[in-house]
C-alpha cells in the first residue's frame, strides 16, 4: 500500500496539466509578485486547475489516477463566457456547483456540471461575470483582495467579496448585475455626518469605527453569535444568531461586524479595533496580510504579517471589574483579542537591500517582492493551518489546542494548567527560495486532498509549472497509551502524578521530533544556476541543522541514561523486596497449613456442638407451657367434646328419669301382655341405646386418658 501510493504521487506531479501554470517569463512573472495566486481547487477527489492559455478549467481525477493510471484522462471546462483579465484565484462553493475566478478586473462565476457529465474529455460550462458594471468603471479600487462563499446562504448563492476601496460587497449569483449589499469599511465623510452624530451616538462607540488611515487587507467568517434583533433606535427585546465576520487591517487592528443576508433595513453595525492583550507598541505587526478563524471554543484568530510573523489571538468577551460583561441591555458585546503565542516563519527572501528602505503599504509592497503570508485552513484537520509565501508553504500544527479546548469546555478538578504551555509545531514543507540570494520561485496553486481513501495529500505547484505533493497525516491524535498503561480508576491517581503533565515516553518523543527537512523546488528547471557561494551557505544552514538534530539526541541520550540508571536502581530495590516478599509467602504457606488442621477440628466440633444445641432446642421446645397452633386445635377439639359428653350424660339422666317413672307407673298398673314381637322390638331398642351409650362412654374415657385429664 505505501508503494502504491508513492507511485501515485509521482504519477500526479508528472502531470503535464501542471505546467501550464508556469508564469517564469513574459508580463505575466509580474502577476506572480503582485498577487498572492491560487490557481488550484480540489473537490471530493478532483484537482481543478486554470488554463490562461486554453480559458478553461482542468478536471484531474484523482480516484482514477490512483486506481488506473494508464487510463486516467484530464478533462477540460470550457467556460460559454471566459474572463477578460488573467485569473488570480479559484474559490469553490461550499456544494461543489459553483466556482468563483478572481481575476484583476472582476469575478466570473462558472457553473459545474453534474458528475455523470464530468466524464467528458471536453465540457461546456456556463459562466458569466459578477458585478460587471461596477468592476468596469472601479478600476483600481475595483480589485478584489478577497472572496469567500456566505457558509449561512441556504443555496450557497452568496459570495462575499471585499475589494481595494475597503467595501465589503455581498453578491446574489442568481442577480449578478449588482450587489445585494454593499458595506464601506472606512467612513465616508458627507454633508449630513454632523447632524446625525447626536442620532448614531446611541448606536455602541460608532456605526462606522474604521477609518481610512490604514486599508482593510483581508476577512474571515467567524461563529455565529446572539445579537440583538434592533439596533440604534429600538430597544432590543429579542436576540438572533447572526455570523460574524473578522476584519483585518493592514495596520494589524482587527474588527468585527455582523452582516445579514436578507435583512437590510438595519444599519449596518462595525466595531471599533479589539483590544489586544498583552498590548504591543507596533501592535504585533504594522503589516498585517491575513487573517483566518478556527473552529474552536473560545474563538481562535490567526493573523499572519508580510514579514512572516503569525500570531495566535483568542477572542475573549471583555469582562468588566467584577468580572461581570460590560454590555449593555440591548448592545452587541464587547469582544478583546488575547496574544496566545507567536511564531516567525522562516522567510529565505528577506532581501537585505530592502530593509533600510522607508516602509511602505501593502499594496505597494506586494507589487514589489512577495514576502505576502497567506494563511490556508486545513480542510480535514481542525487544529491544523498551512501558509504560503515566496519562500515556499508552512505547515502549523496547534497540538496545544485539544487542551485548550477541554480547559474551557470541562469542568475538572485535576486539569493541570501546565498542559495548556505547549508549544505549536512548525514545518517547512516546501522550500521554493532555500537562500536570500536564491530566485524567488512563488507558490502559485495550493490544495489539500480531502479523500481519506486516497489519502490526505498537499498539493503544491510552483511558477515554474512543478508540482509537488507531499503526504500529510489524516488526523493529529494523541500518542497511544501502551498496553501497560492502565486507564481505569483515574480517581486513584496520586495526586503527585497529576502534577507531571506528561510522561517520560511523551518527552521523549516530543524531544526526538526532528525538524522535518522541506522539498526543495527543482534547481534543474529553472534558469538561476546556484553559484559555488549559494551552495557552501545551504550546505553549512543544512550542517547547523544536523547539529541540532545530534544535539537532541545526545540530550535525549543523557535522558534514557538517568532513567535507565534510575530504573536500575528500582530494578535492585524490588528484586530485594521480591526476595523478601517469597519469605513471606512461604511463612504464609506452612501458617495456613496449620490454620487448615484447625479449621478442620474447629468444624467437626462445630457439628457436635450443633448436633448438642438441637437436641437442647428439641427438649426446651416439649416443656413449655406455650401451645403450638396444633395443640390449640387439638384442645378446642377435646372441649367440645367434652361439651357433647355432658350433654349425652344430661340426655341419658333424663332417659333415667323417664325409665324410673315407667318402671313406677307399670308397677301401679296392671301387668300388660306383650307380644313377642313388641318384646322383640323393644330389647332391639335397648341394646342398641345400650351399645350407643356403652360406646360413647368408653370413647369418653380414653379421651381422658390420652389427655391426662
Amino acid at each position: 500500500m505505501e508503494g502504491d501510493y508513492d507511485e501515485f504521487l509521482e504519477n500526479l506531479c508528472c502531470l503535464e496539466v501542471f505546467g501550464q501554470l508556469k508564469t517564469t517569463e513574459g508580463p505575466t512573472a509580474e502577476r506572480i509578485i503582485s498577487q498572492r495566486l491560487n490557481l488550484l481547487v480540489e473537490h471530493e477527489g478532483s484537482v481543478f486547475v486554470w488554463s490562461e492559455e486554453r480559458a478553461a478549467l482542468m478536471r484531474v481525477s484523482l480516484k482514477e489516477l490512483r486506481v488506473d493510471p494508464d487510463n486516467s484522462r484530464v478533462r477540460t471546462l470550457r467556460c460559454t463566457h471566459a474572463p477578460s483579465s488573467p485569473v488570480e484565484r479559484l474559490i469553490m462553493s461550499k456544494t461543489g456547483k459553483h466556482v468563483a475566478l478572481i481575476c484583476q478586473e472582476g469575478i466570473w462565476i462558472v457553473e459545474m456540471p453534474p458528475p455523470t457529465k464530468q466524464l467528458h474529455d471536453r465540457i461546456n460550462c456556463r459562466s458569466f461575470p459578477l458585478g460587471e458594471r461596477y468592476f468596469a468603471s472601479a478600476g483600481g479600487g475595483g480589485r478584489v483582495l478577497q472572496a469567500r462563499w456566505h457558509p449561512s446562504s441556504e443555496a450557497d448563492i452568496h459570495l462575499v467579496v471585499l475589494t481595494a476601496d475597503s467595501c465589503l460587497r455581498i453578491f446574489n449569483i442568481l442577480d449578478p448585475e449588482a450587489a445585494e449589499q454593499t458595506m464601506p469599511l472606512i467612513q465616508q465623510p458627507t454633508a449630513l455626518q454632523s447632524t446625525s452624530e447626536l442620532a448614531l451616538s446611541k448606536l455602541s462607540k460608532a456605526t462606522y469605527a474604521l477609518d481610512d488611515s490604514d486599508n482593510v487587507v483581508d476577512f474571515d467568517f467567524g461563529p455565529k453569535r446572539a445579537v440583538p434583533k434592533y439596533f440604534g433606535f429600538h430597544m432590543a427585546s429579542e436576540s438572533c444568531l447572526v455570523l460574524q465576520v473578522f476584519i483585518l487591517k493592514e495596520n494589524g487592528d482587527v474588527h468585527f461586524l455582523y452582516p445579514r443576508l436578507h435583512e437590510k433595513r438595519y444599519p449596518l453595525f462595525l466595531s471599533d479595533a479589539l483590544p489586544m492583550h498583552p498590548p504591543a507598541e507596533d501592535n504585533y505587526g504594522v503589516d498585517a496580510c491575513s487573517v483566518l478563524c478556527l473552529s474552536t471554543t473560545p474563538t481562535l484568530l490567526v493573523v499572519a504579517t508580510a514579514a512572516g510573523n503569525v500570531y495566535h489571538c483568542v477572542v475573549l468577551d471583555q469582562e468588566g471589574v467584577d468580572g461581570e460583561s460590560e454590555t449593555e441591555p440591548g448592545s452587541v458585546p464587547s469582544q478583546m483579542l488575547y496574544v496566545y503565542e507567536g511564531i516567525d516563519l522562516e522567510l529565505s527572501g528577506a532581501d537585505e537591500g530592502e530593509q533600510d528602505e522607508e516602509p511602505v503599504g501593502l499594496r505597494e509592497q506586494l507589487e514589489e517582492d512577495a514576502s505576502c503570508v497567506v494563511v490556508h485552513a486545513d480542510p480535514v484537520v481542525s487544529n491544523r493551518y498551512h501558509c504560503s509565501h515566496r519562500a515556499g508553504v508552512h505547515m502549523v500544527t496547534l497540538s496545544w489546542l485539544e487542551n485548550f479546548n477541554q480547559f474551557f469546555n470541562e469542568s475538572d478538578e485535576h486539569f493541570m494548567a501546565g498542559s495548556l504551555h505547549l508549544p505549536c509545531k512548525v514545518e517547512h514543507m516546501v522550500a521554493t527560495q532555500p537562500l536570500p540570494d536564491s530566485q524567488s520561485l512563488p507558490v502559485v496553486g495550493l490544495c489539500i486532498s480531502t479523500d481519506r481513501l486516497l489519502g490526505i495529500t498537499l498539493i503544491c505547484v510552483t511558477s515554474l509549472g512543478e508540482c509537488l505533493a507531499i503526504r500529510l497525516l489524516a488526523d493529529v491524535a494523541k500518542t497511544q497509551p501502551l498496553t501497560s498503561e492502565s486507564t481505569d480508576g483515574d480517581s486513584l491517581v496520586s495526586p503527585l502524578r497529576r502534577l507531571r503533565t506528561e510522561d517520560f515516553l511523551s518527552k521523549i518523543r516530543r524531544m526526538l521530533e526532528r525538524t522535518k527537512l522541506p522539498v526543495l523546488r527543482s534547481v534543474e528547471r529553472s534558469n538561476h544556476k546556484m553559484s559555488q557561494q549559494e551552495l557552501f551557505r545551504l550546505l553549512v544552514e543544512h550542517t547547523q541543522m544536523f547539529r541540532r538534530e545530534i544535539s537532541k539526541l545526545e540530550q535525549v541520550r543523557d535522558e534514557i541514561a538517568k532513567r535507565a540508571a534510575v530504573l536500575s536502581k528500582q530494578k535492585t530495590e524490588q528484586m530485594t523486596d521480591l526476595d523478601q516478599i517469597e519469605e513471606d509467602r512461604q511463612f504464609l504457606v506452612e501458617k495456613e497449613r496449620e490454620i487448615a488442621l484447625k479449621c478442620v477440628e474447629v468444624q467437626k466440633g462445630q457439628e457436635q456442638l450443633m448436633e448438642r444445641l438441637k437436641h437442647l432446642l428439641r427438649d426446651i421446645q416439649t416443656q413449655q407451657s406455650v401451645l403450638s397452633d396444633a395443640e390449640k386445635s387439638f384442645s378446642e377439639e377435646l372441649e367440645a367434646m367434652d361439651g357433647r359428653l355432658h350433654h349425652f350424660t344430661d340426655q341419658i339422666e333424663k332417659i333415667d328419669v323417664k325409665m324410673k317413672y315407667r318402671q313406677e307407673s307399670l308397677e301401679r298398673e296392671p301387668e300388660m301382655e306383650l307380644s313377642s314381637s313388641q318384646n322383640k322390638q323393644i330389647r332391639q331398642i335397648l341394646q342398641d341405646n345400650g351399645d350407643m351409650i356403652s360406646a360413647v362412654t368408653n370413647q369418653l374415657k380414653r379421651l381422658k386418658s390420652e389427655s391426662g385429664l
